[in-house]
């Protein structure tokens, strides 16, 4: 028997596997390298994107600036007075003042024919600026942006500027801002995938003025013409710098490019990545070689073909082992049955075959060679002494023969057994393979051993795909980590069998429910060896249920009463000129009115089923986007309470054209069987009664401080006549004089407490944040008002945290928060009264809450206790001289410089708790031009 005769099956089988192997290697390879090179460049794509929008964001910063100055009524008086110093100290001063955090390297003013009158930067003085392309485009545009090298500062800038114009429109200046290089630049780092990327800022004409490649610097990323040239050296935009281009790209394709969009550009081995910053003539370019992008990517498809090659040998190895361990004893049989027929009677197999046929074959053929070996030593002896005997013994040997002849018999018996017993597995998985459900067969991980055609056909997967591979990763992982844990709980651990419903996916991608039944197999040892997973898919059967559903929908929307009301309602919306928005639990919104169509610019089919966080953005004064967790419908549908629009705190919304204006809302919760299943958002444009509130605001604090110097006056001559500086008074004219100054001293607080809430609207007073003793300041302030205390013989009970220890807080705006609660709380409680001051520091905050067992507040007026001007009607009957806006006052202090709460508890009669909370981080420092008195 040749060597490829006995192992031909072996060969085939291995060849088979090779084969397969190498051509699944050849296409996981392709397969693996086309899509993450894709995913390589799309990471790139979306590194420009968010880095221009940073940089985007800074720019809109630098230039807000710019444009608040040219509002500014200093540089407006200024540039309209005939004589206008150099330098003038007013002028520097609040020039100086915009540079927040020192992030210019310089602010100067320039008049409308480019002379520069005041900078910060006092070499730039005198100078003439008219040629800058940036003063250009803000004289006659209104605004102006350009990255050059300054002439003067010889360094480069990125200048912003906008033109200051009269009350009639005429221009009259133009102020310029000029950013720091390094706040861009600084940026720039985090983009960086390995020393070799290279990150660059260009210019309208995309001449580089940053990058991490000194030798870019001044060079044009494209090829510039002749006139482009001599635009740059003409506008003196970067001095002598020679601008030479560093790749091949015509000029023309830089300006087809899309900005709205990271473009993608491919030479010489290296891919290009840009992108318009905003608005700006800016751009930011990423350089990075295809080798280092793919070098990733190979790695990783080098990797998956080891291991596919590396199984490959093991399954090959495997079957090499099964199949030889299974033809050992038919070898052992053939020298076996040669040896006998040599004479060699004595010879038996002494092996044990873990095959049963096989080992059962060996048995019968040892006995046949026992048996042979006994009749052949019988007939030998008796040859020799009984030859007539022969004939008998020749009987015998053929008996013998018979009983050869039986075994063989038996042996060909077996073999047909093992022919029909292959023939019963055919036809099992033939029945197996053409059932209608779902069937696989997994290893005791999940990986798939074996599949029937119905998986093909529900699923997509071809066999080759499934094989070896989990089911999870290919049809699962659409239920929650809950579902899948609880059921690998049930079949792994508690061997039992799981069923229920469940959702999979299609090669295609398409979701579809399915009825599942996974069966745990165990061994012997009651181990779990593998699983039996039987699945049907019930798409049609889910159709026909929401066939149903729709049918008894559409049975339910007949209805014509709800019809009837539901026109109503709408209408009703409708006709109300404020906008309401209604979401769902989510924030999806579901409707939105006529109104709020108008203000937004945008149809109510537009907005509908999307969230409203993302429809309608909500910003600051400043236009910073407000985060989702502070928008006021975040917080009804978490806490199911009514949100409304705080004291000091605008929302601004965006309009059809991109112009933000302020609105006035209201956000209430639907709250249906103790749960919050939507929200109902009500606001109105409230730019004309905010024009005229911060009309009355300005007359207002024009008024105080026009008032000050008179009252200043009446109160320094009422003390001169007190003190008898103009002659001695009689009783009766000292006691006139007191009320006098008594009533001045009215008139004085009334005037601080006017000029404090202006200052407070217009946002222009300073918080000045220093390590104080809250506990310290607060028996100061008793200590103040011991007289009060004493004349009414209260007593004074308090309860503080010793180890609170000192925070960051404004000295002033603290002492006057206290100081007015405290007043409050003695002022308004009767004689022999009790006031409790207690003081507690929790994890992240401290709370200090003031009592006391006074006239109390009535319930009806309890939401109005923090307005402007506003005093219960217990306390005016008790005393006259309240001006109403102590309160209002502490309220913004708290909530708008400390970042705290507050709040109260009253009952008329009874007495009041007020409580403030501060956040341990103290106060935020805040520029201001003026301090609350």
């Amino acid at each position: 028997m040749t060597l490829l005769s006995r192992y031909k099956l072996l060969i085939y089988s291995l060849l088979a596997i090779f084969v397969c192997a190498g051509l699944a290697t050849s296409l996981v390879y392709m397969f693996i390298k086309g899509n993450l090179y894709k995913t390589e460049i799309n990471s790139y794509k979306d590194a420009v994107f968010v880095k221009t929008e940073e940089i985007r964001v800074t720019l809109n910063s630098a230039n807000y600036v710019s444009e608040s100055l040219s509002e500014d009524l200093f540089l407006k008086n200024y540039l309209l007075s005939f004589e206008r110093d150099s330098q003038n100290p007013s002028i520097l001063k609040n020039l100086s003042l915009h540079n927040i955090a020192g992030v210019f390297s310089a602010i100067y003013l320039m008049d409308i024919e480019g002379n520069t009158l005041v900078s910060t930067d006092a070499s730039f003085v005198g100078k003439n600026y008219a040629f800058r392309d940036y003063f250009v485009d803000a004289k006659e545009k209104g605004r102006g942006f350009d990255v050059v090298v300054g002439v003067t500062s010889q360094e480069l800038g990125y200048y912003f500027a906008s033109r200051i114009e009269d009350s009639e429109g005429k221009p009259l200046g133009v102020v310029v801002t000029k950013l720091k290089p390094e706040i861009i630049g600084d940026k720039m780092d985090f983009l960086k995938k390995d020393q070799n990327t290279v990150i660059m800022l260009a210019d309208r004409y995309s001449v580089i003025v940053y990058s991490n490649k000194l030798e870019k610097l001044y060079n044009s990323f494209f090829t510039l013409k002749d006139t482009q040239k001599n635009n740059i050296v003409d506008s003196k935009r970067f001095l002598d710098k020679n601008i030479i281009g560093i790749t091949s790209f015509s000029f023309s394709d830089f300006v087809k490019s899309n900005s709205a969009e990271v473009n993608l550009l491919s030479q010489d081995g290296n891919n290009f990545y840009y992108k318009k910053i905003g608005d700006y003539d800016l751009f930011l370019f990423i350089e990075e070689s295809i080798e280092n992008q793919l070098s990733t990517v190979l790695d990783i498809s080098y990797k998956s073909i080891l291991i596919i090659s590396f199984f490959s040998l093991v399954a090959s190895l495997i079957i090499f082992l099964l199949i030889k361990n299974y033809l050992k004893p038919i070898d052992l049989l053939y020298n076996a049955a040669l040896t006998v027929s040599r004479g060699n009677y004595d010879y038996s197999i002494d092996y044990t075959s873990q095959f049963v046929e096989m080992q059962e074959l060996l048995l019968a053929f040892n006995m046949m060679s026992s048996s042979v070996k006994k009749a052949h030593e019988d007939v030998e002896k008796k040859v020799q002494t009984q030859t007539q005997k022969i004939i008998e013994k020749q009987v015998f040997l053929e008996e013998q023969k018979k009983a050869l002849v039986n075994v063989l018999e038996d042996v060909k018996e077996e073999k047909n057994k093992s022919d029909n017993l292959g023939k019963e597995l055919e036809k099992f998985k033939f029945a197996v393979d053409n059932a209608s459900d779902h069937m696989v067969i997994t290893d005791d991980d999940g990986q798939v051993i074996f599949a029937n055609k119905s998986v093909t056909r529900i699923t997509g997967y071809s066999i080759s795909e499934i094989i070896n591979t989990k089911a999870g990763v290919l049809w699962g992982g659409i239920m929650d980590k809950a579902f899948y844990k609880k059921m690998w709980n049930a079949i792994k651990k508690q061997k039992k069998v799981f069923a229920g419903e469940i959702l999979n996916k299609r090669k295609n991608g398409e979701i579809y429910p399915a009825e599942v039944s996974i069966t745990p197999l165990l061994d012997k040892k009651d181990e779990v060896k593998f699983f039996l997973g039987i699945e049907r898919d019930i798409t049609k059967r889910k159709k026909d249920e929401e066939k149903l559903q729709s049918v008894l929908k559409n049975l339910k929307e007949q209805d014509f009463k709800l019809a009837e009301e539901k026109a109503k309602y709408e209408a009703l919306l409708a006709s109300i000129s404020s906008g309401i928005i209604v979401t769902n639990e989510k924030g999806h919104i579901i409707l939105v009115n006529k109104a709020a169509e108008t203000m937004l610019g945008k149809k109510s089919e537009e907005m509908k089923n999307k969230k409203i966080y993302e429809e309608v953005p909500a910003f600051t004064e400043k236009g910073i986007l407000i985060s989702k967790k502070d928008r006021a419908v975040s917080q009804a549908l978490i806490t199911g309470k009514q949100q409304t629009s705080l004291i000091g705190k605008t929302y601004y919304y965006k309009n059809s054209e991109g112009e933000l204006f302020p609105v006035g809302f209201m956000v209430s919760p639907f709250i249906w069987m103790e749960k919050v299943i939507g929200s109902i958002v009500v606001f109105r444009d409230i730019s004309y009664e905010q024009g005229i509130d911060k009309a009355k605001t300005e007359f207002v604090s024009l008024a105080s401080h026009q008032l000050r110097t008179p009252l200043s006056t009446i109160n320094w001559y009422v003390e001169m006549l007190l003190d008898e500086d103009a002659g001695v008074l009689n009783d009766e004219q000292k006691d006139y004089l007191k009320e006098v100054e008594v009533g001045n001293k009215r008139m004085v607080d009334l005037v601080n407490s006017l000029l404090n809430v202006s200052r407070i609207e217009l946002g222009t007073f300073a918080v000045d944040p220093e390590k104080i003793d809250l506990i310290n300041m607060t028996d100061s302030v008793i200590k103040e008002l011991e007289p009060q205390i004493k004349q009414k013989k209260m007593k004074i009970i308090k309860k503080y945290n010793e180890k609170i220890g000192k925070i960051n807080l404004d000295q002033k705006l603290i002492r006057m928060v206290i100081q007015n609660l405290l007043t409050n709380a003695i002022k308004y409680t009767p004689k022999e009264g009790k006031v409790k001051v207690e003081i507690k520091k929790t994890d992240k905050e401290l709370l200090m809450s003031i009592s006391d067992n006074g006239y109390g507040i009535p319930k009806k007026q309890q939401k109005n206790i923090f307005m402007k001007m506003f005093r219960a009607d217990n306390v005016k009957l008790r005393d006259t001289t309240g001006t109403g806006l102590g309160l209002y006052i502490v309220k913004s202090i708290i909530e708008q410089s400390a970042g705290g709460k507050i709040w109260f508890d009253s009952i008329e009669n009874k007495g009041t708790t007020f409580y403030f909370t501060i956040p341990l981080k103290g106060m935020v420092k805040k520029e201001g031009n003026k301090a609350l008195t």
